[in-house]
């Protein structure tokens, strides 16, 4: 059968695949395969150690004053204590992590800005807490 549209003739076809179902089928397979192959590999799990030091860093990266951070590349040092074997592998407990964020805050040369353990930063929260009585 065929129509009229503005003057152009349509014919009504049958709806077939332009492509016989093999075809189909390998291009399909293949499409899959080029996902499943694109996709990179999953990255290595972060540990908690790992995490806290990320949170350290990135609160000075957000807060601190001097966005020069005493002249060093902020972001190359981060890479370079997450990458470096020696220091990947001081970030096994949490004093060890805690030794290398100090030692971060050290590379800022700055006598103020400094890190206080959780039992410290609780111990001067509780001294500061009490009630006024009279």
């Amino acid at each position: 059968r065929s129509e009229q549209v503005q003057g152009m003739d349509l014919e009504a076809q049958d709806a077939e695949p332009a492509l016989p179902p093999v075809v189909q089928a390998s291009i399909g397979a293949a499409a899959s395969a080029a996902v499943l192959l694109g996709t990179p590999a999953p990255a290595p799990a972060i540990t908690e150690q790992q995490l806290l030091f990320l949170e350290a860093w990135r609160a000075v990266d957000r807060a601190y004053v001097d966005k020069t951070f005493n002249g060093q590349n902020w972001l190359k040092y981060q890479k370079s204590v997450l990458k470096s074997p020696p220091l990947t592998d001081s970030l096994s407990s949490s004093e060890e992590t805690y030794d290398v964020i100090r030692t971060m805050l050290a590379t800022l040369g700055d006598p103020f800005t400094r890190f206080v353990e959780p039992k410290a930063l609780d111990a001067i929260r509780s001294g500061n807490k009490g009630s006024i009585t009279g």
